[in-house]
């Protein structure tokens, strides 16, 4: 009786440092994930200056387009029986190469003027850098929140409610 409580007791506390390594792993893929939204949407703006026209809604397809391709390869390699540990890790690698070759097509960041950052003698501070609403700032990060919630709620469970609660293969459920 004691060997068998020593090896569930052990293989319960290496369950728990999985469990951590695994939610580490999860802390640095939303951070990643949230700079690397930002920093888009940051870049696509000073696209968008240097085109002197509106282009941001074709860099938000893009985005879109470039989630509906993931889906529908991601159902193909679940379709074909690959599994999930070697489409991330195939999904890593090829997203490491694209990163690093299309790099060199982002423009260069364009100097902050001293103009742009001090107003001129009478002027006020521009608006944007006013310190007095961070009560409407609390109120618009809760509405980002929200939608936040309800997108991910429908973009990152549709697949597993069909999967589970409609019987959906798993090739037909990544679609969703």
């Amino acid at each position: 009786m004691e060997r068998p409580l020593r090896v569930a007791r052990a293989a319960t506390c290496v369950y728990f440092i999985l469990c951590g390594i695994l939610m580490g792993t999860w802390v640095v893929f939303g951070f990643g994930h949230g700079c690397l939204d930002v920093s888009m949407n940051a870049h696509a703006v000073h696209v968008e200056k240097a085109y002197n026209r509106p282009v941001m809604s074709a860099f938000h397809a893009m985005f879109s387009i470039g989630g509906v391709i993931a889906a529908l390869l991601a159902a193909g390699a679940a379709g074909a029986g690959t599994s999930p540990a070697a489409t991330l890790g195939a999904t890593g690698a090829v997203g490491i190469v694209i990163a690093l070759v299309s790099a060199r097509a982002l423009l260069p960041a364009a100097p902050a003027s001293a103009a742009a950052t001090t107003p001129a003698e009478g002027e006020t501070e521009p608006a944007a850098q006013r310190r007095d609403g961070p009560g409407r700032i609390w109120i618009i990060t809760v509405l980002a929140l929200m939608i936040m919630l309800c997108e991910g709620a429908a973009n990152d469970w549709s697949a597993l409610h069909l999967k589970n609660v409609l019987g959906a293969p798993a090739g037909t459920a990544a679609i969703g």
